[in-house]
């Protein structure tokens, strides 16, 4: 028994030091969608695909863009697939955790604030 806790202590662990170590992903890692918001012309094909129910599209600056909300997301990136503009891009962010749910929903970025739901 003294053999095995003497090469245990001296081995390599077998898990990683999360969150001092990150953890490398593979290329077609499927994290939190990113919207390209200058390329997307407000089609609402994701939307519409999309069977979570997690993309909404709202009105800003007089375009139609989408709204993410992440707590329904189930990354399955249909919205990726159906969009005519590629402007829905994977991304690696994985740490997504958050106590508030307002923080969960990924506004579209314009110059204006003010988005209204249609």
């Amino acid at each position: 028994m003294m053999r095995k806790v003497v090469k245990t202590v001296f081995s390599k662990p077998a898990t990683q030091f999360y969150p001092q170590e990150k953890p490398s992903l593979d290329d077609d890692y499927r994290g939190k969608p990113e919207f390209d918001f200058v390329a997307c012309i407000g089609c609402g094909l994701c939307s519409k695909e999309c069977p979570a129910r997690a993309i909404e599209m709202v009105l800003c600056s007089n375009k139609k863009l989408p709204q993410l909300n992440l707590a329904k997301c189930i990354f399955c990136y249909h919205c990726y697939e159906i969009c005519p503009k590629k402007a829905i891009h994977y991304s690696c962010d994985f740490e997504l955790a958050s106590t508030d749910k307002s923080a969960l929903i990924l506004k579209p970025k314009t110059g204006e604030q003010t988005c209204l739901t249609l």
